[in-house]
């Protein structure tokens, strides 16, 4: 299950050596607990592409299923609390039961391709083969790609309601993460290797708009260089202001990879 839901607006500005010590404290305390069966960093700290200001501190963990979920789900939150507190660098907590998992080859309620992102570029603490059960990658290509076109519609209205929302920065930075969350699901995935947002630009579909190309391009650099300079909250501004008047060419992402389209 999602443990914290809120926070990306917990994160400020904090060097990359913060990231690592947060996860180093978070490992020590979380393993001291006794009752986890696997832990994993994973996202910008694993993939190397922490953004300070703008990047979280993402974790996986698997829970032994004889763990009470009421004492599990109170001392991770007490850790997860007490690291966000001191490090004002945010947590995106993820908690799954051993035997959920095992079952469903899924962290709790994200999408299946998550599980398997996280096996290709996740640090793995306690168990070193934590997916072991899941299903191998290419026996899933084809519910991997109908589970992209529906989280890009998914996305799709996510953009509409930022585009609608006011021009604040934690606005703006929801907005340039969608965008970005967008771009993820425009690309597929590729079994043994780990992408960065700036990698994914480079294997969009050919048949994407040129102004979705420019808005992911904008995104991808706004993330970049988030914080640091005033011109940033400009260039905010500025990806709302160039897909407020190209909606409708940005929207065919959405109907080119609906469901039932065949994969380009």
């Amino acid at each position: 299950m999602r443990v914290s839901t809120d926070h990306r607006v917990i994160t400020r500005w904090a060097p990359k050596s913060c990231y690592r010590a947060a996860a180093d404290d978070f490992l020590a305390a979380a393993i001291s607990l006794g009752f986890l069966d696997s832990i994993a960093i994973c996202g910008s700290l694993a993939k190397d592409d922490v953004i300070p200001g703008w990047s979280d501190l993402n974790i996986v963990c698997i829970a032994r299923d004889h763990a009470p979920s009421g004492e599990t789900l109170g001392e991770l939150n007490r850790i997860v609390k007490d690291l966000t507190e001191r490090t004002a660098i945010g947590i995106g907590f993820d908690l799954v039961w051993r035997t959920e998992f095992d079952r469903s080859s899924k962290i709790g309620g994200r999408p299946l391709a998550m599980t398997y992102e996280v096996a290709q570029c996740g640090e793995f603490h306690i168990n070193p083969a934590p997916f072991a059960a899941a299903a191998p990658m290419h026996t899933v290509v084809e519910k991997l790609r109908q589970e992209r076109a529906v989280l890009l519609l998914a996305e799709m209205h996510n953009w509409r309601r930022a585009c609608f929302a006011d021009d604040e920065p934690e606005t703006n930075k929801l907005a340039v993460k969608t965008l970005l969350k967008m771009l993820k699901q425009c690309v597929s995935p590729y079994p043994g290797s780990c992408f960065t947002h700036a990698a994914d630009l480079t294997r969009l579909p050919r048949d994407i708009p040129d102004i979705a190309r420019e808005a992911f391009l904008m995104a991808v650099e706004t993330r970049a260089t988030w914080g640091q300079n005033r011109d940033i909250d400009q260039a905010r501004s500025a990806i709302l202001s160039l897909l407020l008047t190209e909606i409708d060419a940005l929207d065919l992402i959405g109907s080119f990879y609906s469901p039932q389209s065949s994969e380009n």
